[in-house]
């Protein structure tokens, strides 16, 4: 089952709040070698902070917007955050660089950019997401 949430364009990456009210937003995925998925993020952000109080989320296809694709079910999983020097990070952004090619090229050229604009320190992490399911294979 990773394998299928491995190939999506999109994926709805859904975390929870302190009152357990679900948050979702559209993420780009990719596979990792141990059946594990990644996304690229920023570390300030919402989904990070509510991780680090929870580790549960889920996952369900989606397009760019985040409209849940027909028919598909969210899948129950746990994630975690990695960050700049960490294996994870490396992995992650390797594999997200493979399937996504020039496009995560320039929109992390256009990040950098708008960072040095606002003068904001760099700060990219990853999140690895592991399902409940086995890993197909």
């Amino acid at each position: 089952f990773m394998n299928a949430l491995a190939h999506e364009r999109y994926v709805l990456f859904t975390t929870f709040k302190k009152n357990g009210q679900p948050v979702s937003s559209p993420v780009w995925i990719a596979g990792l070698p141990e059946g594990n998925l990644g996304f690229t993020t920023e570390a300030g952000s919402w989904k990070v902070k509510r991780l680090k109080r929870n580790d549960a989320a889920a996952l369900q296809p989606c397009n760019s917007r985040g409209k849940v694709l027909p028919g598909s079910e969210p899948t129950p999983a746990t994630a975690y955050v990695a960050y700049p020097g960490s294996p994870d990070f490396a992995a992650v952004t390797e594999a997200i660089g493979g399937k996504y090619g020039f496009q995560f090229t320039a929109i992390r050229a256009g990040q950098e950019l708008l960072r040095r604009i606002q003068r904001r320190p760099a700060e990219q992490c990853v999140v690895v997401v592991s399902t409940e399911e086995p890993a197909a294979g």
